[in-house]
């Protein structure tokens, strides 16, 4: 009773009250003068403006709160309330330099004690044990809070609005008028819903915000990416030129064979590039589409006198640049062979499926060629060593190559 007794008698020195309400006025200026956000990650941005709106709301009602407590004869409270602000003060402090750990924990230790002690103070017609509830969708808005410790908070706030609506309950309070009471609780109500309302508002403009400038950065990136891809392009032209260039100097059949050969495994990753610039998306290429290039391309090149057909199901498989390049070399190199080596009856085709079971991919290159080639063991190829190593080393497979009613190379992955 003697605690209770001290907190509702004036044993708190009013002018002292005033001076801190003064100093407080002045310092809430400055800081509003030097408000500067932080430079911050993307995880972190939405709730920097969360703490930034919630902390202007809190302050001014905190502010307010110090002469109303005053003229109801809480001094105590008011003086607790000059301790409150600033204690919101050095939350925002803390938000404007980004450290968003430390404004979070102020300001949820500070809504716990001013909620517990304001209404066990005045009781709980005053509606300040709402504010408790608050706390749960602010933190919910913490994207770095854990499921644990979120339900850990949630249980702390159940607790401490039982504990505290149980003490006002037990205990005398000091007589206010019911009209002021009244006054006090729909105040606090609506203070209540119109900071989770316009922190919940703040929250989705801060996120859309985000997204707008994800966008335009992936805007941007998707731009850059295409010139680098069209400049590789051009590169790997001149490459191809250099070889020319070289190959003229020699003038036998197994440089004119070794540059071929080079030159086609570099066209088969020249077009990987031109599909992904001309590509609206950065990320994947349809490996049907790719394939179906590449074999044009190599149907072209070869002048073949035999007109193969290609039949080829990718079942509507796309690959990225990483797999893309090295399925395009096996494919070059296995359709190469098919060309330079199968007998092929009248009706020549080469089959080309890629599909997808239980996780695995598995990539099947086969011909019609009547008698099997012996074309990856020929002339010092490295058609085998090349498939094979491009299997494990950027596919992570296994490959083989055999002979059934024509040349079969499978690699699955």
């Amino acid at each position: 009773m003697m605690f209770y007794h001290q907190l509702h008698t004036k044993n708190i020195s009013t002018d002292h009250i005033q001076l801190c309400y003064d100093a407080l006025k002045i310092k809430l200026l400055e800081f509003i003068m030097t408000h500067n956000p932080p430079s911050l990650k993307i995880d972190d941005y939405r709730m920097f403006k969360v703490i930034d709106i919630v902390s202007y709301l809190g302050i001014i009602a905190h502010f307010l709160f110090i002469p109303f407590f005053l003229y109801l004869g809480f001094d105590f409270l008011a003086y607790f309330n000059i301790i409150s602000v600033t204690t919101w003060l050095f939350a925002r402090k803390f938000n404007n330099k980004g450290q968003l750990g430390y404004a979070i924990t102020l300001l949820i230790v500070e809504v716990l004690i001013h909620a517990i002690l304001a209404t066990i103070i005045i009781g709980t017609d005053s509606g300040f044990q709402y504010y408790l509830f608050g706390l749960i969708p602010f933190s919910m808005f913490h994207q770095r809070l854990s499921k644990n410790g979120f339900i850990y908070l949630a249980l702390g706030i159940g607790a401490s609005y039982l504990i505290s609506v149980f003490i006002a309950n037990n205990i005398p309070h000091h007589p206010i008028d019911p009209f002021i009471m009244n006054i006090m609780l729909y105040s606090n109500i609506v203070i209540v819903m119109a900071g989770i309302s316009i922190t919940s508002i703040n929250f989705r403009e801060a996120s859309l915000e985000l997204e707008g400038n994800l966008k335009t950065s992936l805007t941007e990136r998707e731009v850059l990416l295409k010139e680098v891809h069209h400049r590789v392009k051009n590169n790997m032209q001149i490459i191809i030129s250099l070889l020319h260039l070289q190959g003229d100097k020699y003038d036998n059949e197994i440089s004119e064979s070794i540059i071929n050969a080079t030159e086609s495994r570099i066209n088969a990753m020249l077009l990987v590039h031109e599909k992904l610039f001309q590509n609206d998306s950065l990320a994947a290429v349809s490996v049907q589409e790719y394939l179906q290039a590449l074999g044009d391309d190599l149907r072209f090149n070869h002048n073949s006198e035999i007109d193969v057909v290609f039949e080829i199901d990718c079942h509507n498989i796309a690959f990225n640049l990483d797999k893309l390049i090295p399925i395009g070399l096996v494919a070059n190199e296995s359709i190469t062979n098919s060309f330079k080596y199968a007998q092929f009856p009248q009706e020549a085709k080469i089959y080309i499926d890629l599909s997808q079971t239980e996780g695995k991919h598995r990539l099947l290159i086969r011909d019609n060629g009547i008698k099997e080639p012996l074309a990856y063991e020929r002339d010092g190829s490295i058609g085998s060593d090349l498939i094979t190593g491009l299997s494990k080393s950027k596919l992570k497979g296994t490959s083989r190559i055999y002979y059934d009613a024509g040349t079969v190379v499978e690699i699955i992955f």
